[in-house]
């Protein structure tokens, strides 16, 4: 098998995760799930292995004998789902769906064994990995894959342009969208965002932060980065709800100096409304809502982030810090 044969065929093992035919036991197991052990009320000395047939409703048993095989059970599911005519093809479907709840699920492979094994720890990809790692755990640039300097005291000889890698960290980030969503879902928590404006653009982060596993055996409190993009503006929103970010004399000789000028339009549509369309859209990638997932707001203590946690009807938490600079300047 060649190389790109190879690649291909773990990339598919990732993807699709259609790569075997299940057998009779395989496909009964996973469609009806847990079976349970009963002696026969005739008193032979038989085990019955039962379970409820996942299809049919309640009184429907699945039933075979313990260690007779599963081809009874199988044909009765056959016959659930639709008998001779598109049951085996019905059934068949049931089994992929559950099989990539299981593999593809909360108790599927997580991200790093994802790209481990899709990478096949062959030379190239083990380095672009590694080259990400540091970029995203260790704030290296992304041109620090162009630069001699850093490519001279890594242990790797491939070589990398940074739009490969920008390519493979977006390729990522869908992975981990993918993985908070599930996270998040059915969670309570707080929206912590900060602000930076430069020139006409106002950037927003916005992290979640909740707790995973609430009263499992995992339970953690995680802050996910949810993300960073400037904030878009609405067109039909009041003027009498502006709240423009000071400018000082200083800022507005640098702005003629370097010949930015602040976008009055921009600056004037900068308010809670704006806030909360943004929130929403940022949620909306995850599947969640302000009213869905939102107890509270974490920010600066001023007045444009007082008014978004209003008009959201939730709770205001104050940036200490910013409490802290606001009381002693």
């Amino acid at each position: 098998m060649s190389y790109n044969e190879a690649k291909k065929r773990r990339i598919k093992l990732i993807s699709d995760q259609y790569d075997h035919i299940p057998t009779q036991s395989q496909i009964v197991k996973m469609v009806c799930g847990t079976f349970e052990e009963k002696a026969d009320l005739t008193g032979r000395d038989i085990i019955w292995l039962t379970s409820a047939c996942p299809k049919c409703p309640a009184g429907c048993t699945i039933r075979l004998q313990k260690g007779k095989g599963w081809t009874n059970a199988h044909n009765r599911l056959i016959t659930c789902f639709g008998g001779k005519n598109g049951g085996k093809e019905a059934l068949a479907d049931a089994y992929w769906v559950k099989y990539d709840q299981e593999q593809r699920g909360e108790h599927g492979r997580d991200i790093r064994e994802a790209i481990e094994f899709a990478a096949g720890y062959t030379a190239e990809e083990q380095a672009a990995m590694d080259w990400i790692k540091m970029i995203t755990m260790s704030n290296w640039t992304l041109t620090s894959v162009e630069n001699e300097d850093h490519r001279s005291i890594v242990k790797h000889n491939a070589i990398f342009s940074y739009k490969r890698i920008c390519m493979l960290i977006f390729l990522l980030g869908e992975v981990v969208q993918e993985k908070l969503t599930k996270s998040m879902k059915d969670r309570h928590g707080i929206l912590v965002y900060d602000g930076l404006s430069r020139d006409s653009t106002h950037y927003v982060g916005v992290y979640a932060a909740y707790i995973e596993d609430e009263e499992g055996k995992d339970e953690k409190l995680r802050i996910a980065l949810l993300g960073v993009s400037p904030m878009s503006v609405i067109d039909d929103e009041e003027d009498d709800e502006a709240a423009a970010p000071v400018v000082t004399q200083d800022e507005e000789d640098d702005d003629e100096e370097m010949g930015n000028e602040q976008d009055p339009h921009y600056a004037a549509k900068f308010n809670a409304k704006t806030h909360v369309n943004h929130f929403a859209s940022i949620l909306d990638d995850y599947e969640q809502t302000i009213d869905s997932f939102a107890v509270a707001f974490l920010s600066d203590n001023t007045e444009v982030c007082r008014r978004t946690a209003k008009d959201c009807n939730v709770a205001h938490m104050p940036c200490l810090n910013h409490c802290h600079a606001l009381d002693i300047s």
